[in-house]
C-alpha cells in the first residue's frame, strides 16, 4: 500500500516536526485552515490520546495568532467562559481543545453550556493505517 498525499495547504514547524496529514485528520485540518470562516471564533477540537490533537492545536495557534485551552473538558468554567467572551471581543480564535465532545463535559453554568452546544466541533479519529505507517517510517 502507498502513502496517500492529500492536498492541504498545511505548513509544518521545525519545532514540532512536519505534522501528517490523513484520512484520520484531514476535515480537522481543514477546518482549521479556515478559522476565518468560524461565525463565533471559537471551535472544539477533540480525539483520542496521542492522535496529535495538541500539536494540530499548536499548528494552529501559530498560523491564526489565536489561543488554545488544552484539556477544555478539565478546565475552571469562568475561564473558558471568560475566553470565550474574549474571543468574541477581539475576534481572536479560540480553540478549545479535549478528548470528549463538548456535550459530555461536565458544565453548570447555563451560559457556557448553552454556547458550546452552539460551538462548531471537529475531531480526530484514531490513527488510520496511512497515518501509522508514516509515522513508523519517521
Amino acid at each position: 500500500m502507498s502513502q496517500i498525499s492529500l492536498p492541504f495547504d498545511w505548513h509544518g514547524d521545525a519545532r514540532d516536526g512536519d505534522f501528517l496529514v490523513s484520512e484520520a485528520n484531514a476535515q480537522a485540518v481543514t477546518h482549521l485552515e479556515r478559522w476565518r470562516d468560524w461565525p463565533l471564533s471559537v471551535s472544539v477540537l477533540t480525539g483520542p490520546p496521542r492522535s496529535g490533537r495538541s500539536t494540530l492545536a499548536r499548528h494552529f495557534a501559530r498560523m491564526s495568532g489565536g489561543t488554545i485551552i488544552d484539556d477544555a473538558q478539565g478546565q475552571d468554567e469562568h475561564r473558558l467562559f471568560h475566553a470565550w467572551n474574549t474571543a468574541q471581543t477581539d475576534r481572536r480564535p479560540l480553540l478549545m481543545v479535549g478528548l470528549t465532545p463538548p456535550a459530555s463535559w461536565t458544565v453548570t453554568l447555563p451560559d457556557l453550556r448553552s454556547r458550546l452546544a452552539a460551538v462548531p466541533h471537529v475531531a480526530i479519529a484514531e490513527p488510520d493505517e496511512a497515518l501509522a505507517r508514516a509515522l513508523i517510517a519517521r
